[in-house]
């Protein structure tokens, strides 16, 4: 997801160090997350955060509450498309779909 703010352009991406993050701030495993409610003002700044780190390390979390303060940011508003991208990128982290066949992925070729 990617937006603009104070003319600057920011981009969201929940990668592997995104996911380790919220897992630490969140105290579950990735895994666990359908088990916590992210319906809250915290879950939604630590989520935002989160989704910053890969392409903007600098960002403090408290920049990053700045940014939510600056869109006015609210659960059903730019917080909902942020929890959207979050759930689109890491559901298949913690999703169980019995009915989905894993494609098996060859280990690489050596040289």
């Amino acid at each position: 997801m990617i937006f603009e703010e104070n003319n600057k352009n920011y981009e969201l991406r929940y990668s592997f160090k995104a996911l380790r993050k919220i897992e630490k701030d969140f105290g579950v495993k990735i895994s666990e997350l359908d088990k916590i409610g992210l319906d809250s003002m915290e879950s939604l700044s630590k989520v935002f955060h989160a989704g910053l780190i890969h392409h903007h390390p600098e960002v403090t979390a408290d920049e990053s509450d700045e940014i939510l303060d600056a869109r006015s940011a609210s659960i059903d508003g730019f917080g909902a498309e942020i929890l959207g991208c979050f759930l689109d990128q890491t559901s298949n982290f913690y999703t169980k779909d019995k009915d989905k066949k894993k494609k098996k992925i060859p280990p690489p070729k050596n040289p």
